[in-house]
């Protein structure tokens, strides 16, 4: 099951990062980032970002550096706080981000659509995201515990 597993994830990851950058010249890991991004009204911190897409600290920061200078992302202030405030989406980021999420949406489909029902679909996200772990966090004394918040 896992090769199969694996190889879905990568024929739909192909399909959609090759889709993704033609029609908006976006990457799948950017269009990840910026989905993460988009989800928090707060704004998103880049040790969530880094929690979120599995990758060190360093790297959400570069993300969000890219995501700054292309002018799809912006960093809040943060008022008599020192370091890098939360980042958020610009308005131009959110309208990439929502055409880029119907064109994932139409590939998914392309290629779900003859295989499966609309009800199997559902079954089988719902499955995937039961079998989905949970992300740790630590405590103050430094033991791990998972969260109890559901994972998008």
């Amino acid at each position: 099951m896992f090769a199969v597993l694996g190889r879905l994830k990568t024929s739909l990851s192909a399909a959609v990062d090759q889709r993704l950058r033609r029609e908006h010249d976006l990457p799948l890991a950017t269009f990840d980032a910026m989905k993460t991004i988009g989800r928090s009204a707060d704004g998103c911190h880049s040790d969530d970002l880094a929690q979120s897409l599995a990758v060190s600290p360093h790297e959400a920061d570069l993300i969000i550096d890219a995501l700054v200078a292309a002018g799809r992302a912006f960093r809040k202030p943060r008022p008599g706080a020192s370091g890098a405030g939360p980042v958020a989406l610009t308005l131009s980021g959110a309208l990439v981000l929502e055409r880029a999420g119907q064109t994932v949406e139409r590939v998914l489909h392309a290629h779900l659509d003859p295989m499966l029902s609309p009800s199997d679909q559902r079954l089988l996200e719902e499955s995937l995201r039961a079998l989905r772990p949970r992300r740790a966090s630590h405590t103050t004394n430094g033991v791990a515990e998972a969260r109890g918040a559901s994972v998008p």
